[in-house]
């Protein structure tokens, strides 16, 4: 969250303004202040309290998806790294799932709660998604898991073909482009953005080539 990305960029600040300051220290306990304050943010406080000072803020928290209660330390970091490893292709599955989760939080079967959503108003509030479960047969979560990977390997590939076709050598290696270079440069990287995006959301859907739902017997769509 933009909260603690803040928080965390003056943490970061703050250590490099007194690194001078600390000529001597050991290597371990000059990386270790930055490490443990990053640690200390989100994963930390997420397992202690259930939230980060952002999600405190928002009036969020993020609890266990099975139990309702606040999860352990390992998998409050272990959900932080994934958060920080997937980026924005992670929050492209709240636009999926049953409960708007990002895939940090499917993979750690964690989700984010209002901590009091009697406080805002019914447009504010997100009910559980209807995906038709009932009236389809899913693949399992690890094959559209695995088809949404070799998706976005395959528009990797196509857009970087197309990138070395498309865009000058001197821009390529020189970073010497053109107008129509740099426009070139700039659709590419939406195409990949879009596709990426299209791949997990119909992915996760079941919804692609290779890995499509079933309509159940005796049900219509």
């Amino acid at each position: 969250m933009l909260i603690d990305s803040v928080l965390v960029s003056i943490i970061i600040l703050s250590w490099w303004v007194m690194f001078p300051l600390m000529d001597g220290w050991l290597r371990p306990v000059l990386i270790a202040y930055p490490v443990l304050a990053v640690v200390l943010v989100d994963p930390v406080m997420v397992s202690l309290q259930g939230a980060s000072p952002g999600h405190h803020l928002m009036g969020i928290t993020i609890q266990d998806v099975r139990t309702g209660k606040n999860i352990g330390l390992l998998r409050a970091v272990v959900r932080s790294l994934l958060r920080g490893l997937l980026g924005w292709l992670s929050l492209v599955l709240v636009l999926t799932t049953t409960k708007h989760q990002a895939l940090h939080d499917l993979l750690c079967r964690t989700t984010v709660l209002l901590r009091d959503p009697e406080s805002l108003p019914p447009h504010e509030k997100f009910t559980e998604r209807n995906i038709g479960t009932g009236r389809y047969k899913y693949p399992s979560k690890a094959r559209r898991v695995l088809v949404i990977s070799a998706y976005l390997f395959v528009i990797l590939l196509l857009v970087g073909v197309v990138s070395a076709v498309v865009v000058s050598d001197v821009c390529l290696e020189y970073n010497d482009c053109s107008v129509v270079d740099g426009i070139t440069s700039v659709v590419m990287n939406l195409a990949f953005t879009f596709g990426c995006g299209a791949a997990i959301v119909f992915g996760w859907r079941a919804q692609l080539f290779g890995c499509r739902r079933q309509e159940m017997p005796g049900e219509s769509d």
